[in-house]
């Protein structure tokens, strides 16, 4: 027979198979089971060690012993959670931490007296420049036409009209110079005039769904009005593969159909026999002429030659931009020669009409420096904001020579003072008084 001491023997029977059988012998009158660990003088079965009989303790220890008191099996281990790399990890952590680095000066007056003045040294020079820039640029007067020369919205293009104004320039003119329109009481930034238009058709794609020809409501096909809504409710407006039936006006949308059309002219003379030329080139941004606004390639309905040709205006790509006030100046030409101070007259073909919203129209002549258009607000208030920062300046300075303050680092006598005002309101243990700060006498 095996012996179970050399580890070679049957097993030994678990713990808790043991106990039940030893409860049934007992319950049949039979002899009890020998005990596990044995009796008090040696015998029965022999111990239960953690790894059995000659393990190493390292096998089924766990398990025997959890099973010894009666508890559930260990669950089995859990599978290794996936974590986020270091560096991702950390930082997450110092932005939901509020760790990040941070940088919070603690100014002096010094500090704040150099600051002020820095600032106030810097904008003057600056507004002063602004306002000697503004009173240099030359500048036209404001010619207003539209009381003077009649209204009349079935002019041709070809037609020149009659209305001959006065422009008077009182200082020369450098180039390059550039002629404005103005228009005022048009409100170009309502929310239905600016979405009535088709970005797709003005980059010429052709054809187009009916989704997208809704965007011009109401002035999407030929005969649409303002007075009849439109016809983007029409049932039959498309067929069966969602095309048109009806002809698209190109471009279609309000912004297109309100275009700017007067003809502007600057003559030398009241005759207009020697016209100024007035250049388009360059007063488009460069944005809307290479992507916004191009032609339709090849040529096809409701495509021509003349619909490619005003898509492709740089006029017509000024009024595109529209504008966020009611009041608003759109350039029309630029001037490369210089104009001498004098008389000029402006040759008008009036066909935009601003009378249905009370508007008016003018045009002047103005060029530019190296800040923009004349502008005396923008130099006024750099000046302003410069003068307000040398009196700040100033006033912290008189403050401080007048009311030195003294830092409690730079003097060691401040901090001993401020050591022993503050303890000095502090009790002793097991006192019953309460000590208060500034030589108050204590409350019992």
């Amino acid at each position: 027979m095996d012996n179970p001491a050399d580890g070679l023997g049957p097993p030994s029977p678990p713990v808790a198979a043991v106990a039940p059988a030893a409860a049934a012998a007992a319950a049949a009158g039979a002899a009890p089971l020998p005990s596990v660990n044995g009796p008090a003088g040696g015998g029965g079965v022999p111990a239960v060690t953690r790894g059995g009989a000659g393990g190493n303790g390292s096998d089924g220890g766990d398990g025997d012993a959890a099973a010894a008191a009666g508890g559930p099996s260990p669950s089995p281990p859990l599978p290794p959670q996936r974590r986020r790399p270091l560096s991702v990890a950390s930082s997450l952590r110092r932005v939901r931490q509020q760790t990040l680095p941070s940088f919070t000066p603690t100014l002096s007056v010094r500090t704040m007296v150099f600051l002020y003045y820095g600032l106030g040294l810097f904008f003057v020079p600056i507004g002063v420049a602004v306002l000697v820039g503004s009173a240099r640029i030359g500048r036209s007067a404001t010619l207003r036409y539209d009381t003077d020369c009649t209204t009349n919205v079935s002019l041709t293009i070809n037609e020149t009209g009659t209305c001959v104004l006065p422009l008077v320039v009182e200082q020369s003119i450098r180039a390059p110079s550039y002629f404005y329109y103005r228009v005022t009481g048009m409100q170009q930034n309502a929310r239905r005039y600016v979405k009535s238009r088709s970005h797709k058709q003005l980059r010429g794609e052709w054809p187009l769904s009916a989704e997208e020809l809704s965007q011009c409501d109401p002035l999407t096909y030929v005969g649409d009005t303002l007075l009849n809504g439109g016809s983007g409710a029409d049932e039959d407006a498309t067929d069966e593969v969602g095309r048109p039936r009806r002809e698209v006006l190109v471009p279609c949308g309000l912004t297109a159909a309100s275009e700017f059309n007067d003809t502007l002219t600057l003559c030398a003379d009241e005759q207009c026999a020697s016209s100024i030329p007035l250049s388009t080139n360059g007063i488009a941004w460069e944005a809307d002429s290479e992507v916004s606004f191009r032609p339709r390639i090849p040529v096809e309905p409701p495509w021509n030659t003349t619909i490619n040709n005003r898509i492709t205006s740089p006029r017509f790509q000024v009024w595109m931009r529209l504008s966020a006030f009611a009041n608003f100046d759109k350039l029309y030409g630029i001037i490369r020669t210089d104009l001498p101070a004098g008389t000029y007259y402006v040759r008008v073909a009036s066909r935009f009409p601003v009378a249905p919203f009370g508007g008016t129209k003018a045009v002047f002549v103005a060029n530019t420096a190296w800040f923009g258009g004349r502008n005396v607000f923008l130099g006024v208030m750099y000046v302003v904001v410069g003068l307000l920062c040398l009196v700040g300046g100033t006033a912290f300075l008189t403050y401080h020579l007048a009311r030195p303050r003294r830092r409690a680092y730079d003097d060691p006598a401040l901090v001993q003072e401020a050591l022993a005002r503050l303890t000095a309101g502090v009790p002793r243990c097991g006192s019953p008084t309460v000590m208060l700060y500034d030589g108050v006498q204590p409350v019992e």
